[in-house]
């Protein structure tokens, strides 16, 4: 098992995010998929932890990121879009500074990738992107658990604990969350 843990992230002094870009199929289950697509930019202040909006919109930070992963185990090439038991692209707002995420390691060394960086993010990117934005510094600590053998990956956050699900529908996903949640519960308590 290899634990991430977010010790710094400060984010750039820019970020973005949009809704309505065509095609997402979400838009088409709310029937919005005809609006045209409104794009918000930020500038933002890490040192005092908000962002603006050049119309006076300000909202604090919560900087997170996006993807934090192993490699899997299986051959050839692997899109960075779905998440998976070696974690990804898990979306997860809850891994800010101070969040630590166990990842099970499927090869050796681990191969750890992180990207895709948030100033803030409600719960998903249900409109399409988060506050996209660059990072200016970020510090992993990572520690290595031997002899520890996780199925999926979790998470220790100021939230608590947080858990995850990858299935091909939403119940089988949730399922294996909560599984996954009575599992380390036995474990921790």
């Amino acid at each position: 098992t290899v634990e991430v843990e977010v010790a710094e992230l400060k984010t750039s002094r820019y970020g973005w995010t949009s809704a309505g870009v065509p095609d997402r199929s979400i838009y088409q289950w709310v029937n919005i998929d005809s609006q045209v697509a409104t794009t918000l930019q930020f500038r933002i202040d890490p040192e005092r932890g908000v962002m603006r909006t050049d119309d006076g919109i300000e909202l604090g930070l919560a900087p997170f990121m996006g993807w934090i992963g192993l490699a899997p185990a299986e051959e050839g090439g692997h899109s960075p879009v779905p998440p998976r038991r070696t974690g990804g692209n898990l979306e997860c707002r809850e891994l800010q500074k101070g969040g630590r995420l166990f990842l099970p390691a499927e090869v050796e060394g681990g191969l750890l990738f992180f990207g895709d960086a948030h100033a803030r993010q409600g719960d998903g990117e249900v409109a399409g992107p988060a506050v996209e934005t660059g990072v200016e510094h970020l510090s992993l600590v990572v520690r290595r658990h031997e002899g520890q053998t996780l199925s999926n990956p979790f998470a220790y956050t100021a939230s608590g604990y947080v858990t995850f699900g990858f299935a091909e529908n939403l119940q089988d996903a949730a399922f294996e969350a909560l599984n996954q949640m009575l599992t380390l519960m036995e474990i921790s308590f």
